[in-house]
């Protein structure tokens, strides 16, 4: 495909606001990936089951193409699943853990009027697809147009990615750690972004293999910083759900269901002899703080979720009942690696703020 110049102002920043957005304007060509297009940083989507301790979910993916671009290129990074637990295990392996998994699945589907249309299908893939800790092609120089025609205004062409296990969720072993990635020529970039439930992680994923969080040089430092993008007319109230996130006290919530269930194993657990924890564990204690568009801070949660499936929901509706349109921030600090944690709005989620290549 043909790659051209972007024309961007590089502020790689991740934020501690709601205004701060992380472009990195490239020579040639950029990336957009969720959670990002850097195979360095140490940070996952997060595909795993109920014997994980976690909630299994399918993985929903809206990418638009911008109405300008005449083909695109989409990637996936570690979308294998070679990372098999002992007896079996490979000893090669990155980012994957799993006793007696399945085959994951991941297609793509045209999605023009973003209904969660099914029927017309552009790819299927499986792991088996895809290499070990590398970037692999899902599609190269796919025409942006998808044959079904635009509505007036769109500015882009919509897809559907959707990513799901094909075995048992509640009864298999199974964590897949991986990322995506797309480009497209012209001068507007693609976008990304979550539908539904998103989980996350940072590494390590296979404790054998992936990067000690004790190393020297070790990037994730604890934090994620997710826009949250609002639109004009939208129905409020603005939701912000997060499950799993393991808080070791679990003691309130935003909502005040009072649920109490604690993290297992729990964020800045110090860790015992058959739970060395502390190799993952970065302080401070599990904790978020959602942003308004203007930078006002609306909640400085430091009692998040605990074990699954307990689940907290934070509720925003601006005064005269109406949700100001515009780019939310929900960061947080303090999420060990190896942390799994979901995260659910009803706006749309975006990359987090790391660099877009």
């Amino acid at each position: 495909m043909k790659n051209t110049t972007k024309k961007l102002i590089a502020s790689c920043v991740l934020a501690t606001t709601s205004s701060a957005f992380c472009l990195s304007a490239y020579s040639d060509t950029i990336w957009v990936g969720w959670p990002s297009p850097d195979k360095t940083d140490e940070r996952f989507i997060s595909m795993s089951g109920t014997q994980t301790n976690t909630e299994y979910n399918d993985i929903v993916i809206k990418i638009g193409i911008p109405i300008s671009a005449t083909s695109f290129d989409l990637e996936f990074f570690d979308g294998d699943a070679s990372g098999i637990g002992l007896p079996g295990f490979d000893p090669d392996s990155r980012y994957d853990s799993h006793f007696n998994a399945a085959a994951y699945s991941y297609t793509l589907y045209e999605d023009q009027n973003q209904t969660g249309n099914t029927t017309n299908t552009i790819q299927v893939k499986t792991d088996a697809d895809f290499v070990n800790n590398e970037w692999s092609t899902f599609l190269v120089g796919q025409t942006a147009s998808h044959g079904v025609a635009v509505n007036p205004g769109d500015e882009f062409y919509y897809y559907r990615l959707v990513l799901s296990y094909t075995g048992d969720t509640e009864n298999d072993i199974f964590l897949n750690g991986l990322k995506v990635r797309v480009r497209s020529d012209g001068d507007s970039l693609p976008e990304l972004s979550i539908l539904d439930k998103i989980s996350v992680v940072a590494s390590p994923i296979n404790q054998f293999n992936d990067p000690d969080p004790t190393t020297s040089g070790y990037p994730y430092d604890g934090s994620w910083s997710f826009p949250v993008r609002v639109g004009s007319g939208f129905n409020a109230p603005l939701l912000f759900t997060d499950i799993d996130a393991d808080h070791k006290t679990d003691n309130s919530s935003p909502d005040n269901t009072n649920t109490i269930i604690p993290g297992d194993p729990a964020d800045d657990f110090s860790g015992t002899a058959s739970i060395p924890k502390e190799a993952r564990l970065i302080s401070p204690n599990i904790r978020y703080t959602i942003f308004d568009p203007s930078g006002n801070l609306l909640l400085s949660n430091n009692d998040p979720s605990g074990d699954a499936p307990d689940e907290e929901t934070f509720s925003y509706t601006a005064a005269g009942g109406a949700v100001p349109e515009g780019i939310y921030r929900w960061n947080w600090i303090g999420v060990d690696a190896g942390n799994t944690i979901i995260l659910e709005t009803n706006g749309e989620l975006l990359p987090p703020c790391v660099c877009r290549y």
